[in-house]
């Protein structure tokens, strides 16, 4: 039996969120400071019920980044990817080596962006990471938009079957094992033969 395993990074991977982490990482306090002045009407309108955590997370992504290059976007997460060792849970980051050294499939599902967590999960030998993506305009600078939705809730799942396509059909010949810490990975849990919960301590 083929088993996979998918694994949240935001929160069970790692600590706390990296998203506002990679914000200061660029900008400095004083700049992570100034983007959650200009958001804090869409991330109360979020916190209140009003509007979702998406809408928030583009007025956010927007105020920080739009308009810088997509080159130095990357290179951004390149240098970030090499401090987030420091965020991790130990706990999980052993369940992802031992999958990896036992030559399982496995994947990071992240509503973060893959910029970051692409470059952190190559050194930890795993070449699948489903996430969101930032959209480059023809004049190769970021547009402060998506190129596709945020990677979370039902989008996980139907990222997965795309990536996976086989897992759409008879799962017989796979067990699949998914940890996540938050409703946004609720529907991966539940897709999951084994949906692991972490918990926060």
């Amino acid at each position: 039996m083929t088993k996979i395993h998918l694994f949240d990074f935001d929160g069970t991977i790692t600590r706390h969120d990296s998203f506002t982490g990679f914000i200061r990482h660029v900008h400095g306090v004083a700049g992570l400071l100034r983007v959650l002045l200009v958001s804090a009407p869409a991330i109360i309108l979020w916190k209140t019920g009003f509007r979702s955590n998406t809408y928030a997370k583009l007025r956010m992504f927007a105020a920080a980044f739009k308009g810088m290059h997509a080159d130095e976007f990357r290179h951004a997460g390149e240098t970030y990817a090499a401090k987030i060792n420091r965020m991790v849970r130990p706990e999980i980051k052993a369940a992802l080596n031992a999958a990896v050294s036992h030559g399982e499939t496995t994947a990071i599902v992240s509503a973060s962006l893959g910029d970051w967590i692409r470059p952190w999960a190559a050194g930890q030998g795993v070449g699948n990471v489903i996430a969101t993506e930032a959209e480059t305009g023809s004049d190769g600078r970021l547009t402060g938009r998506f190129s596709r939705p945020n990677c979370q809730h039902s989008e996980k799942v139907r990222r997965i079957i795309e990536a996976f396509p086989h897992l759409a059909d008879s799962r017989s010949d796979f067990h699949v094992t998914a940890y996540g810490d938050s409703d946004g990975d609720s529907d991966m849990l539940g897709f999951a033969d084994e949906g692991i919960r972490v918990r926060h301590s």
